[in-house]
């Protein structure tokens, strides 16, 4: 190796050393800072996700609060004979803001109704569901979810009867 060095010119000697320099800072880019950077790059976009989880659910829990103080529990309950179940769901569900949403309600047989909704807040579902199943005593038979493109947004067929009183 000494005597092939000893046989190159000074030129020669200085471009191999630069060409040396140049593919060892290369090397500890590509081996090295790349996969650190693309890593913390990921990271960072994860952290975001998990910010964006952890607020949409605080802003869901302090929802379920409120809807739990007002309803006051199961002791609020109606009876079962208290009036139309495709009524108190129509109504119930535009209170909760998932007006806009329904595109269909309908009977199922004699004590159920099936519902339809598109482009509906799933936050809104749920908190929907909890609160006339706490108040009225209306069950879930079936529930069908999808998810569109949109985070949060779902259509939803939902199938709901009275519950035992």
């Amino acid at each position: 190796m000494n005597a092939w060095w000893a046989g190159l010119s000074q030129r020669e000697r200085r471009i191999t050393v630069i060409g040396g320099i140049v593919v060892l800072v290369t090397l500890v880019y590509l081996l090295a800072i790349e996969p650190f950077v693309k890593h913390v790059s990921e990271l960072n976009s994860s952290v975001e996700e998990k910010t964006e989880l952890l607020l949409w659910m605080k802003s869901s829990e302090q929802q379920i609060a409120a809807l739990r103080r007002n309803s006051g529990g199961s002791a609020n309950r109606t009876s079962s004979g208290g009036g139309s179940l495709l009524a108190l769901v129509d109504q119930t569900a535009k209170r909760s803001k998932l007006g806009s949403a329904i595109k269909r309600v309908e009977p199922e047989g004699s004590e159920g109704v099936r519902l339809w909704l598109e482009q509906a807040s799933f936050d809104n579902i749920l908190l929907w569901l909890a609160q006339i199943s706490q108040s009225y005593g209306v069950e879930v038979n079936r529930i069908s979810v999808e998810q569109p493109d949109t985070l949060g947004i779902v259509n939803a067929r939902i199938s709901l009867q009275r519950g035992e009183s």
